[in-house]
């Protein structure tokens, strides 16, 4: 929630923050797609380039709820 409120608010130091923090965690649990849309949205917010923060975000989410759907199998 806290990453979609920044990316709605163009708020870019947080995107940066939060996406840098998701990246980290997303390694520890093998998920290179959401890692490396994690990357995409801490580089764009590190770099504060005006570029569309929803595909990367929407990635993350596809990724992540797969990953809880999968957990929840075993």
């Amino acid at each position: 929630d806290e990453l979609s409120h920044s990316i709605d608010q163009i708020n870019y130091k947080n995107v940066s923050f939060i996406a840098h923090k998701l990246k980290g965690s997303s390694m520890n649990f093998n998920m290179p797609k959401f890692t490396k849309a994690a990357q995409q949205l801490d580089d764009i917010g590190k770099n504060e380039i005006e570029e569309d923060m929803e595909k990367p975000f929407n990635t993350m989410k596809e990724v992540f709820n797969t990953f809880v759907h999968a957990k929840d199998e075993l």
